[in-house]
């Protein structure tokens, strides 16, 4: 049955029951574990909880009739009132107690004996109220025989409390024994369902298992047969599983593995006869690859001496192209010094003919001086004469005028020394005026001969330029021969690398048509081989 479900629907299946089985482990351990935490919350909230209140009761209880006798032992007003804040401080917590109390019990007989406890303590505290007013007035007889009357009330609500704290401990043994009879149920029972879990475990581990192995133990046995060479054997199958989709795998590769088998051995038949066939072929191939290799050879060395040949033509015309570009560069450097010394020899016309423009101007302005030393010596003469009458008017006056006298004499020859300075600048202006007229004839010689120069540059300029044009047509057709010598040389040397991969490829063909020949005779052996092969196989 297994056998007809899936391998993944068979696992998910027994993983699925697994953990269903672990589910409801789980659940009944956690239902039982909630039963016990319920008794243990019950004791905790309920009954510690009545314990402490119970405790706390009966201690303020015992406070409060300490206080009572109190009253009476202690008798000032001081005293009186201290207490008498004790009491109802100690009643208030009673109170309180009693509240509580009676809001964690339930039973019938706890609330039975909380009634009675009640009763006593009221009547108690309604007697004890009036002791502190007694006491007060002095009346201790009055208030000893209240003191004896309250006391009967003491022992029943004194018994009372007792019998609420034997009831809280009597629930208490009642929760501990549900809570171990819990506990105990819940190891019976978990131990029983981890059983039961475990022992289903196993049993469908062991189904599982036997599914899975058996079917695979059988395909591997096939699978054994199918390399041991037996193809005629049958495969028996059944199911619808994945194990039983590999053994129909199985037994359809056998088929065809014996199909195989049989074409392998019709097709070594007949490639035994075509290795034998295509080995004649390719031997004839070979000797007519080797001849034309041959001729190959000839007109490879053709070729390469052709190539040497226009390569020394390229060289050649590379030199003589090398040579033109030099003869360009040096006529084309000439050309710029010659421009450059046009330009200085008109530079140097201009500036000479300024020059000379110059000098007549300056000559024009000597004879300028000439004309203020003119002037300048007119006026000399005329202070002199000044001078002369003014001597001469002084020695007429006598030693009135001979401080005068001084000075006319002083003026006289300051006279003198500027009538004889002028005749020296007049004596140097004539000897510039006429270094100066020499000047202008040697500068208007010198624009002459600069003109002269100039023209002479400008003609061998244009004898230069005639010269660079020649040699840049020299160079042009040099480099024109270079790159048709070039490009033919690389058409030769292009011819000879193919020629030389002919070769190459013909020793190739050569060596793939010996290649093929020795392929032919293996492949005719492997046909041989391949029948012994197939004789070994059980179609």
């Amino acid at each position: 049955m297994l056998r007809n479900i899936k391998i993944t629907a068979r696992t998910l299946l027994a993983f699925s029951l697994m953990i269903v089985l672990l589910v409801v482990l789980g659940g009944v351990s956690l239902w039982q574990s909630a039963s016990i935490y319920r008794s243990l919350e019950r004791i905790e909230t309920t009954l510690m909880t009545r314990l402490a209140v119970s405790g706390d009761l009966n201690l303020n209880l015992a406070r409060l009739r300490i206080t009572v006798y109190q009253f009476y032992v202690f008798t000032t007003p001081d005293e009186i009132t201290k207490y008498a804040q004790n009491w109802e401080m100690i009643s208030a917590n009673v109170d309180k107690a009693l509240q509580a109390y009676s809001q964690l019990i339930t039973s019938p007989e706890s609330k039975r004996v909380m009634q009675e406890l009640q009763t006593s303590y009221a009547s108690y505290r309604s007697g004890a109220q009036e002791l502190p007013g007694l006491v007060k007035q002095g009346k201790m007889v009055e208030a000893l025989d209240r003191l004896r009357d309250i006391n009967v009330y003491s022992v029943p609500m004194i018994q009372a409390v007792n019998n609420l704290g034997k009831i809280d401990k009597a629930d208490a043994e009642v929760e501990k024994e549900i809570a171990q009879q819990t506990y105990a149920r819940a190891k019976w029972l978990t131990t029983l369902l981890t059983g039961i879990a475990i022992l289903l475990g196993l049993i469908l581990t062991w189904r599982f298992s036997i599914s899975i192995i058996r079917p695979l133990r059988e395909a591997v046995a096939t699978a054994e047969r199918i390399a041991g060479n037996e193809l005629n054997q049958p495969i028996l199958n059944s199911g619808d599983d994945e194990a039983t989709q590999l053994m129909t795998a199985l037994g359809k590769m056998q088929g065809n593995l014996r199909e195989a088998m049989a074409e392998i051995g019709s097709s070594a038949t007949q490639l035994a006869t075509a290795a034998e066939e295509m080995s004649a072929v390719m031997d004839e191939s070979a000797r007519g690859l080797q001849r034309q290799n041959q001729e190959v050879d000839s007109a490879v060395t053709a070729v390469t001496e052709m190539s040497a040949a226009v390569d020394e033509v390229a060289v050649n015309a590379a030199a003589t192209s090398e040579q033109s570009r030099y003869s360009a560069d040096m006529a084309r450097e000439g050309q710029a010094r010659l421009d450059q010394v046009v330009a200085s020899v008109s530079s140097l016309s201009n500036n000479v003919q300024t020059a000379s423009d110059q000098a007549l101007v300056l000559a024009e302005q000597t004879g300028s001086i000439n004309k203020m030393l003119d002037v300048i010596r007119a006026v000399a003469e005329q202070t002199n004469l000044l001078a002369l009458n003014a001597a001469i008017e002084a020695a007429r006056a006598g030693d009135a005028g001979r401080g005068f006298a001084v000075v006319a004499d002083e003026v006289r020859a300051l006279a003198q020394r500027t009538s004889d300075s002028t005749s020296e600048i007049e004596g140097t202006i004539s000897a510039v005026q006429q270094g100066t007229s020499d000047t202008v004839v040697a500068l208007r010689a010198s624009v002459t001969q600069a003109s002269s120069t100039l023209k002479l540059a400008n003609e061998a300029s244009d004898s230069l330029g005639q010269i660079n044009k020649s040699v840049a047509n020299i160079n042009d057709r040099n480099m024109v021969i270079a790159t048709a010598a070039e490009e033919q040389a690389q058409v030769a040397r292009e011819v000879d690398r193919n020629l030389v991969s002919i070769r190459d490829l013909t020793f190739q063909a050569v060596a793939a048509s010996k290649q093929t020949s020795t392929a032919s005779h293996e492949l005719s052996n492997l046909a041989v081989r391949l029948d012994s092969l197939l004789a070994r196989f059980k179609l």
